[in-house]
This record gives structure tokens, C-alpha cells and sequence, in this order.
């Protein structure tokens, strides 16, 4: 089953526009350059031998001479060529110095031509450069010296931007992204539909700016008597466990950090833990009154209880209202006349009107306005004595009607659900949730727990830290005990052999096989989930298709774009479809300040969580506090038990699993079949050292393509201490004598154990592309060289040309969990 609409990703730049910066006479040249230095060093060889021999028979000293020369490819003297051989050494040697004079001419030709091709990208293509203020604010000086002047004038420290553009340039060319509006969107649905409109930008202001003036203000001692607030403590056997939440002020994810500890209950606690509902602040002074003074209740009431969690201000934005920015102003007016309302108010409506100016502008005046709203948050920031994070102000998507509509075969609907059952039996989730539920019944028999008690919690933590292996799914994982955990450790042991028979044989994985395994699994750990549902990210090459990714399902990555059709919520298909797929599931609902996130309701019960804000059409949501964990015997895993028997939980958004709090993950009861290639780890690595470690060919499920080609370079080979035309040369020569090719994606070795994360951000850990057809790329390749012992190198495929864009497909399909 599909789910009724897909999307389009198109990349803003045609592959025509990028050709200019490859360089194919340059290639030519290099090659054909070699085989004269082939050539060339045998005559050397001959030459050489040949002296050695006369000089045995002459012992004619100034032999010696002449035959270091030659050793050393020196010149010769016109005297010094007494024999034919010696002057056509002679002879061939100058073409070979003025072929390598001719060679790193046009190495800088080419190097110029190509910076007035990415000049003239930037001056040329607004695509590219109108994204550019969200991708770096203060470039714009930067940017603008290297546009204004030719480039042929620029100097070195101009020239330093040149690693940021191409980057930006070939990301705009191959390489989609769900989060940049260097790729357009088209939300389309697989039955005829009116056509889209007109391409344009659709910018909102970053949630996470709301959240955090509301914060501030909730903080703030003139409105704390004003707010109502809600109680973080869980009360059992004289115990109370707390759970507040924490925002790190990093300005993307908000409040998204859980603290939790423990206290022996006490009185003001059980007065607390009486209110099912927010309390209002002169509720609590009330309550603490019997106990001190009012002066000192209302101190308490700050450091006591707001500032270590116990109690928090019900005050938040509501990120899935039907209109977001009203409800940030709806909340400021709850609030009685004050200078510092007013200042925001103000502030924050003329900054309503620089983001809509933004949309409409350049790329000049977008830095402009930039510039202006942070002028702007500056008035709150110092207010409130806060520092706002400059960057992501703003979300954008850039609209555009896609160049092509999707048409799919039956095949890869079969394929994409066998590799479907492949992401169940390899599952690090799934098989954590078996152990997991294995620890938990070996403590507590029978016996419900409370999800958030700390032992529970502490257990459920406890069983994470033991899997190591996140980013190496066939790794394998030592001193398993759950039966569950076990079948799929030895299932997965034979989908490894599986997998190298593939690598070393004809690169065909039987699906056949892995649906054997699958069946197998079923058998032996009675696993019946259902409404299982997968996002699968690929795209079409001429004989078939290559899958990207398979992600979240549930419409995860679909309902942020939902926005732009509006009626797709009140379309059949889309009720007939949450129907099927989410029956009775309470949803989280919790937003962290991440536009991506939002949507509107389109399920009816929410689970409020630690932290949770109310909100009026919350009245019938459940608390996470009446949850617990039940063991169950005939699946071997944990069900979450209500009221009325196991609930079904799910978080629809699409952040990102590790940025969202525990307690998050330990309500979900979802399971996503995901398989991401990058996660297969079948490299050999070899004792004695080579400049290609390893190689993975191209990997297939029938027409599907699931791995590209890849290849793992010991770095060390291809360093080389030489002038830059040099080094090109001997690089290219080695690429093209390894089979490797001259334009790929390269990626840095990312692990626990070589890795730097704290030097390192995210985009140094994404692929990055790369051709050697270009001097400005290989200077890049030369820089990762130099940082890195290890690189993997895969293939660019499919490879477009012409006036096309490279396109990424987004389709959801459904699984059928029982065994055929």
C-alpha cells in the first residue's frame, strides 16, 4: 500500500549548468601525457643500460657522467649525445619538459576558467545564492568582494571562499537535501491534480524564536505572579520522581533535554501532586504559606521549585495551532500591560514584516535584512539579558513545480518491502526492545512498572550503552540474553554472508533469501507488528531504480510539507489511509521549536509527556504518568499498558531519534523498517598496506539498486610532496590505473574511535562531492587528504547530463508484517 501522495526533490542547478567546471581536455592531456612518460622512462631505462655497457667495455669516465644525467633525466649537452640513442633521449626529454610546461599551463587555464564559471554561477543564478544568508549570515562581505570584482583580479584572501562555493555548487547540482532550499519541492499526489503553482520561496520564522521569548518571559519576575504552572513530580511509596526539561540555547531543537532525579516526598509535594491540573501562582503561595513567610514563600517559589524543575510555567507555544504566529501573540496578551510586552510586541511585528521582505528579495538585500532582524532581537536580547544563536533564523522551501511526475513499477513495490523485511531482521531497535524487555522481566516477573520511575528508567538506560554498534548494523553484539536477540544475532550473522557473497560474486542479493529469513524469524519469535510503514528516498536510473534511503514512516517525513496543501487533511484518501495506519495511536506532540515538526492534528489523542505544555483542545490527552511496562510472554518484548489494556504510541515528526528526549523513546512503540547503505559495513580490511583497501561493487535486490559502488583508499598512497600540476597529474594517472573514477562522492571514516566530534560539525560527516576534472576540486581532494588516513570514494550514480536535474523520489509504503 501507498500512501496516496509523493514527493519530488529537484536540485536548483541543471547538470549543464555545472559542466563548465569539468574539464575532459584536461584529463586528455594528463593521459595522454603519461604514456609519453611511459614511454619516455622505458627509452630512459634502455639508455641507461646501454651506458653501463659501454662503459664496462671503454672505461671511459665521462660515460659515468653522462649516465647519472641520464639516471636522473637531466639534460644533455648536444657533445654529450655522441651516440643515435643518447640524442634521441636528448630530443624526447625536452618535448617531455615542454609537454609538463604545457601541461601546467593549461592546469591554470583551467583553474581560471573554471573560478569565471563559479563566478558567474553566483552572479547569475539566484537559486544558489538566495539560500546563502541561512547557510553562513556573515559571508555576505565575503561573497560580495568576490562577486563585485572579475575574478581573474581576486587575490588569495578572496579566493578563500572558493571552498564554500563549490561546495554549495555542486550541492545545488547533485546532491538533494529535505532541509535546504538549494533543492525545490513538489508535494504531488498520484492521481491527476490541478497544476502546481509558479516556483516561489516559502519562508516562516524559526519556531525556536517564539519558545524562547516565552521562556523568557516565564522566567521573568514581572510575570511570574501571572503564570499558571504544572507539577513535574510522580508520587509512589513515599518516593517522588522528577522529570523537568532543559533547553541547551543552542537555537535550532528546544527544550529537548530531560532532567531527572528523585526526593523523599514531603508535605508541599503531596499538596502539589493533589492538582490534576495547571496551578495558579497565588495557589501555590497558598500552599506554602503554612510553612514560612510570605516573603520567603515567594523566594521559595523560585529557587525552591521553578528553578530545579519541580514546578514549570504552562506557557509555550503551541506549534500545532492552525495559525502558530497568532498563538505566540494570543499568549503575550494573556499577560497584564508591561514595557517589556510592549517591546516585544513591537519587535517582533516589525520583524513579521522584514521576514516577508526577505521572501521577496535578493540575495543582497536578504543579508540586509538579515543584518536588520538581528538588530532587532538584540532590543529583546537585552530586555531579558539573553543572547539569541545568529544562525537559523529562518525555515525556507523553495517551491517549484518538478520537471517530471512518478510512474512505478509493481517490482519495486516487491523490492522495496523485501528490503523492508531485510531493516526488520537487522533492526538495532528491535533488537534492544528484546533485551531490553528480557533485563525488565528477569526483575519484575510479571509485574507492571511505571514508565518513568527512575529504576525503570535507569534499566532502560543501562541496556542502551550495551549497543555500540549504531552505525554497523551487521555488527555483531557480544552476551545477548534475550531469545529474540539471539535468533536475530544468528539471522543476521547469515545476512552478512549473504551480503560479502554478493560483494564477491555477481553483486545480486537473492530476494528470495532474505524472505526465507524473514519467514524463519517470524517462526521462531512469533513477531507480528503491525502497521509497519517505511519512507523510501531513491531515484530512477534507465534500467531501474537506486534507493537512497529508507526512513520513518507513518508520514513522518511528509506532514511538514502538508502546509503548502492544505487539503490534503480533509481529502478520503489521506482519512482512509491514518485510519489504517494509525488506528486508535496516541500521538507526542511535542514540537522542540522545529518547524519541521508541525502539522496539523490529524490524530485525535495526545500523549503529554514530562515537560508537556497544555493546551485547550488537550482536555482528553493522556499523561505518560499513568503509563507502565507488562512484560509479554508470547512476543518476548514490552507492551505500554493503560487503563484500558496496551496502547499503540507514536511520535509523528521528523526529528531526528537521538535529539529527542529519552522518555520520548521509551513511550514509542512504533518500529520503522529503516536501511540506510551508509550503515553496511562489509569492508576487509588487509594486513599489508594498498592504496585501495577495499572495494564494494554495485549492489542489487533484483532492478533495485541498494549500495553503490565504493571503494576505501588508504590515504597515504596518494599524498604526494610534489608542485600541484605534479601531483594532479600523478593522480589522475593512479585513479584511472586503480579503476576508480574521476568524479565521486567522497566520505570521511566516521567512528567512536578515529572520529573527532568535538572539532567536527555535521556537514564534514556528509559526502561530499568531488570530479578531478576540475584543479579547484582537486585542491579540495588534496585538503581531506592531508586531514584524513582513511577516505571512501563511491560512485556518482546515476550520472545525468544535458539540461536535466538530478531528482529524488519520496514515496511511503506500507508492509505486510505476516509471512506470505
Amino acid at each position: 500500500m501507498l500512501f496516496p501522495w509523493y514527493l519530488i526533490r529537484e536540485n536548483t542547478l541543471s547538470y549543464s549548468d555545472f559542466a563548465p567546471l569539468r574539464s575532459t581536455e584536461l584529463v586528455d592531456f594528463v593521459t595522454e601525457s603519461h604514456l609519453h612518460l611511459e614511454s619516455f622512462q622505458r627509452m630512459k631505462d634502455e639508455v641507461v643500460a646501454a651506458l653501463e655497457v659501454d662503459f664496462h667495455e671503454t672505461k671511459d669516465p665521462s660515460l659515468l657522467n653522462v649516465k647519472r644525467k641520464v639516471f636522473n633525466r637531466k639534460g644533455l649537452k648536444e657533445e654529450e649525445a655522441v651516440t643515435d640513442a643518447l640524442e634521441e633521449y636528448r630530443l624526447v626529454r625536452d618535448f617531455i619538459e615542454e609537454d609538463r610546461a604545457a601541461g601546467e599551463a593549461l592546469f591554470q587555464l583551467t583553474e581560471a576558467s573554471h573560478r569565471k564559471h563559479l563566478w558567474t554561477l553566483f552572479k547569475e543564478k539566484p537559486v544558489v545564492t538566495n539560500p546563502l544568508p541561512l547557510v553562513n549570515h556573515q559571508m555576505h562581505h565575503k561573497l560580495d568582494k568576490f562577486l563585485s570584482t572579475p575574478p581573474d583580479t581576486h587575490k588569495s584572501k578572496v579566493k578563500k571562499i572558493d571552498s564554500t562555493l563549490l561546495r554549495i555548487a555542486s550541492r545545488s547540482t547533485f546532491k538533494t537535501s529535505p532541509f535546504s532550499s538549494f533543492t525545490s519541492i513538489d508535494l504531488k499526489s498520484f492521481t491527476p491534480q490541478p497544476e502546481a503553482p509558479a516556483p516561489h520561496y516559502q519562508i516562516e520564522l524559526n519556531y525556536y524564536i517564539w519558545q524562547k521569548i516565552l521562556q523568557l518571559i516565564a522566567n521573568d519576575p514581572a510575570f511570574i505572579p501571572y503564570l499558571s504552572y504544572l507539577y513535574s513530580g510522580r508520587h509512589e511509596d513515599g518516593i517522588v520522581d522528577f522529570t523537568s526539561r532543559i533547553d541547551l540555547n543552542r537555537g535550532k531543537i528546544f527544550n529537548n533535554i530531560e532532567n531527572h532525579f528523585i526526593a523523599k516526598d514531603n508535605p508541599i509535594f503531596s499538596a502539589l501532586s493533589n492538582f490534576n491540573r495547571p496551578i495558579a501562582y497565588e495557589e501555590v503561595l497558598s500552599l506554602l504559606k503554612p510553612f514560612t513567610s510570605e516573603e520567603k514563600a515567594e523566594r521559595f517559589f523560585v529557587d525552591g521549585l521553578l528553578k530545579k524543575g519541580i514546578l514549570y510555567a504552562d506557557f509555550e507555544l503551541d506549534e500545532y495551532a492552525k495559525d502558530v504566529r497568532g498563538d505566540f501573540y494570543k499568549k503575550l496578551g494573556s499577560l497584564p500591560e508591561h514595557h517589556k510586552i510592549n517591546l516585544v510586541v513591537e519587535t517582533m511585528e516589525a520583524i513579521d514584516g522584514l521576514v516577508d521582505e526577505y521572501r521577496q528579495s535578493g540575495w543582497k538585500e536578504r543579508f540586509g535584512i538579515y543584518s536588520k532582524i538581528m538588530g532587532r532581537l538584540a532590543r529583546i536580547e537585552e530586555a531579558f539579558g539573553y543572547t539569541f544563536t545568529k544562525e537559523n533564523l529562518f525555515y525556507e522551501d523553495y517551491l517549484a513545480p518538478a520537471s517530471t511526475d512518478l510512474e512505478l513499477d509493481e517490482s519495486f513495490i516487491r523490492e522495496i518491502g523485501i528490503v523492508q523485511k531485510l531493516a526488520i531482521l537487522t533492526s538495532i531497535p528491535l533488537q534492544f526492545k528484546y533485551e531490553f524487555a528480557h533485563r525488565f522481566h528477569e526483575r519484575y516477573k510479571g509485574k507492571a512498572m511505571a514508565v518513568r520511575k527512575k529504576e525503570v528508567r535507569d534499566l532502560y538506560m543501562e541496556e542502551v550503552m550495551k549497543f555500540t554498534n549504531w552505525t554497523d548494523i551487521l555488527a555483531g553484539v557480544p552476551d545477548l540474553k534475550s531469545p529474540g536477540g539471539q535468533v536475530m544475532e544468528e539471522i543476521k550473522g547469515e545476512i552478512r554472508a549473504l551480503f560479502q557473497k554478493a560483494k564477491h560474486g555477481d553483486g545480486q542479493l537473492i530476494g528470495d533469501e532474505i524472505l526465507a529469513l524473514y519467514d524463519s524469524f517470524i517462526e521462531r519469535t512469533g513477531f507480528s507488528k503491525e502497521h509497519l510503514s517505511s519512507t523510501a528516498l531513491f531515484q530512477k536510473s534507465e534500467d531501474g531504480y537506486i534507493l537512497n534511503k529508507l526512513y520513518a514512516g507513518h508520514m513522518k517525513l511528509f506532514t511538514r510539507y502538508f502546509q503548502y496543501s492544505p487539503s490534503i487533511y480533509g481529502d478520503s484518501r489521506f482519512k482512509e489511509y491514518v485510519a489504517q495506519m494509525c488506528p486508535d495511536v496516541l500521538e507526542i506532540r511535542e514540537g522542540f521549536g522545529f518547524n519541521a515538526n508541525r502539522h496539523e492534528t490529524f490524530l485525535n489523542q495526545r500523549l503529554l509527556i514530562p515537560g508537556s505544555k497544555t493546551n485547550p483542545a488537550d482536555e482528553t490527552a493522556h499523561w505518560s504518568n499513568d503509563l507502565h511496562y507488562l512484560y509479554n510472554e508470547d512476543s518476548g518484548l514490552i507492551e505500554i499498558v493503560g487503563e484500558d489494556g496496551p496502547l499503540e504510541i507514536d511520535y509523528i515528526g521528523s526529528l531526528v531519534d537521538y535529539m529527542m528526549p529519552p522518555s520520548i523513546r521509551m513511550l514509542s512503540t512504533g518500529l520503522t523498517p529503516r536501511f540506510d547503505p551508509g550503515l553496511v559495513k562489509l569492508w576487509e580490511i588487509h594486513e599489508e598496506t594498498r592504496p585501495v583497501i577495499d572495494h564494494i561493487p554495485r549492489l542489487h535486490l533484483g532492478h533495485l539498486v541498494i549500495m553503490r559502488k565504493k571503494w576505501l583508499l588508504d590515504t597515504s598512497h596518494f599524498l604526494q610532496e610534489e608542485e600541484v600540476y605534479d601531483h594532479y597529474r600523478k593522480t589522475v594517472t593512479r585513479f584511472k590505473e586503480l579503476g576508480l573514477p574521476l568524479e565521486f562522492f567522497v566520505s570521511r571514516i566516521v567512528d567512536a574511535e578515529t572520529y573527532d566530534f568535538d572539532k567536527s560539525n555535521r556537514s564534514d560527516m556528509k559526502p561530499q562531492y568531488m570530479n578531478l576534472f576540475s584543479p579547484l576540486f582537486f585542491k579540495e581532494w588534496v585538503k581531506l587528504l592531508k586531514e584524513e588516513s582513511r577516505l571512501v570514494v563511491e560512485e556518482l550514480y546515476p550520472a545525468g547530463g544535458g539540461e536535466n536535474h538530478n531528482i529524488e523520489y519520496q514515496v511511503e509504503v506500507s508492509m505486510d508484517e505476516k509471512p506470505d
